[in-house]
């Protein structure tokens, strides 16, 4: 990454590649025509290239640890959401998803995992296939994508809108499923808000639809399909009513284009060029900027340049 030299190309796809996920083992990507390739992160030998379903991969979630890989593939209705064993390439259970699936990640306890749909977000147990917690969108909205910040699930919408919800771990079993039968008074409109008795609160309502939620130290970057980028930081000693954080925008930076996605690039520590950036950085002052944030549009390149990074405070 130093010389921005290719390492390796995977082109064994025959339709585009709709989402790429990996840890330190593996990296994986789905397609178009809903196959998964499994590469060997060490050397780039392709594993195998998965396919027990003719339907687009919409997402995908790598265990961090466990070489265990969750996808979800849109159908006619709703989405399938597949659990595989990556080592032994094997699929391990499916189940239905009750809407079209955007974002599937895992809890810093590596136990439990969320989907994120289009009107519901779920909250599963690794060891079960029921879900332990149901968070319907809190109105018309569509529900886009998520992040987990410690134990706070943020979801975002197609309004601008991010929600939050804080998942309590010390919470035993039965309570979450008490939430899932409908014992809780539910605070939103409709049957599936009565699931949670603590549901999703507003957390802070950005310009246009939030397409991406990142995290970056103690912060969560937020790209919108307008084109800005949106540093969130936690406002001190404000709490919902359900437990979660308000959010507050720190800084934000826009761009003339229809950004989709976005990764952050993690921040050497040895190196001379880290060292003499972060003397910059502390020179400027800044404590909440954006660091290096690798960008595509909706056609896949970065502006007419192709590859971009960006660098904001």
């Amino acid at each position: 990454m130093k010389k921005l030299r290719e390492d390796g190309v995977l082109d064994h796809h025959s339709r585009a590649i709709t989402a790429i996920a990996g840890n330190q083992g593996y990296v994986v990507a789905g397609s178009r025509e809903g196959a998964i390739s499994v590469t060997r992160s060490r050397d780039h030998e392709v594993l195998d290239v998965m396919q027990q379903m003719p339907f687009e991969v919409s997402c995908l979630g790598m265990h961090p640890s466990l070489p265990i890989l969750l996808s979800a593939h849109i159908q006619s209705s709703g989405s399938a959401l597949c659990a595989w064993n990556i080592s032994s390439l094997k699929l391990l259970a499916t189940s239905q998803l009750p809407s079209s699936c955007w974002s599937l990640g895992w809890h810093q306890s590596s136990n439990y995992y969320m989907a994120v749909c289009e009107t519901v977000a779920l909250i599963y147990k690794i060891t079960g296939n029921e879900a332990v917690v149901t968070l319907a969108s809190p109105g018309p909205e569509k529900l886009l994508c998520g992040l987990w910040m410690g134990d706070e699930l943020l979801v975002g919408d197609n309004k601008g809108s991010i929600w939050t919800y804080h998942f309590d771990l010390a919470d035993s079993d039965s309570k979450h499923d008490d939430k899932v039968k409908g014992k809780g008074k539910g605070k939103g409109k409709g049957k599936d808000n009565e699931k949670n008795a603590d549901g999703l609160e507003l957390a802070v309502t950005l310009g246009s639809r939030v397409r991406t939620l990142l995290q970056w130290r103690e912060h969560v970057i937020a790209l919108t399909s307008d084109g800005t980028i949106y540093c969130l930081s936690r406002e001190d000693d404000t709490l919902l009513s359900n437990g979660a954080s308000r959010w507050k925008t720190v800084s934000s930076t826009s761009r003339e284009l229809r950004w989709t996605s976005a990764v952050l690039v993690p921040e050497a520590d040895s190196s001379e060029g880290s060292k003499s950036s972060k003397k910059k950085e502390r020179k400027r002052g800044s404590d909440t900027g954006i660091t290096d944030v690798n960008l595509e549009n909706e056609n896949g390149r970065s502006g007419k340049g192709g590859r971009k990074k960006v660098k904001t405070v």
